[in-house]
């Protein structure tokens, strides 16, 4: 089994959000920036697999503040994560036919804890899919 986990330093972008009203630019700048942290810190601790995983589970974990969060929202504005994983070539795509199954987990931060996002990827063998 191949499992990766990848720390990012911060929350996904609020201008992601499906809820954000912000202007186009804005929202294609976040996605950039969100995606080329992923792939930073992906390329930071790994080697680039000669070939992406085809079959995963992946989990994002958001460490949180104690505003109320909606996990649609939190879902949506993780949109370039995921596309990082796939452009660090890590996992091929990030449809349903590659995610199998896409979990989202949250904690509150401990005092004097940052927000950050962990990323776990696991690959999932075909025999292991039911």
């Amino acid at each position: 089994m191949i499992k990766y986990t990848i720390e990012l330093p911060r929350l996904p972008s609020k201008a992601l959000s499906s809820n954000a009203r912000v202007h186009w630019s804005q929202k294609s700048r976040a996605m950039i920036e969100d995606k080329d942290l992923v792939i930073g810190q992906v390329l930071s601790k790994y080697q680039r697999p000669d070939k992406p995983l085809t079959s995963v589970k992946v989990e994002l974990m958001f460490i949180l503040d104690g505003r109320r969060r909606d996990w649609d929202n939190l879902c949506s504005s993780s949109k370039g994560y995921l596309d990082g994983l796939v452009d660090s070539g890590l996992i091929e795509d990030d449809n349903m036919t590659v995610i199998k199954e896409l979990s989202l987990k949250g904690r509150r931060a401990k005092k004097k804890e940052a927000l950050w996002t962990l990323i776990t990827i696991i690959e999932i063998k075909e025999k292991e899919i039911g």
